[in-house]
């Protein structure tokens, strides 16, 4: 019998969402005022994205290893 857990996934998902949003305010605050075009946004957006790969990939090998043992 199979044992069920939480999984990360819906997480990734969200931060997935939230990077895209702050990618896309990023793009259009840098249409509307050029000078802002290096603003907080995009190294937020940058950071969601690698912390949602972070976890997906730790879901993966974690997936691996318990099949593994």
């Amino acid at each position: 019998m199979a044992t069920t857990r939480t999984s990360s996934r819906p997480i990734v998902g969200i931060l997935f969402i939230i990077a895209g949003a702050l990618t896309l305010l990023a793009l259009l605050l840098s249409l509307a005022a050029p000078a802002a075009a290096l603003s907080w946004l995009t190294p937020l957006a940058y950071l969601a994205l690698g912390v949602a790969f972070l976890l997906m990939g730790l879901s993966k090998a974690m997936n691996v290893l318990e099949r593994v043992a």
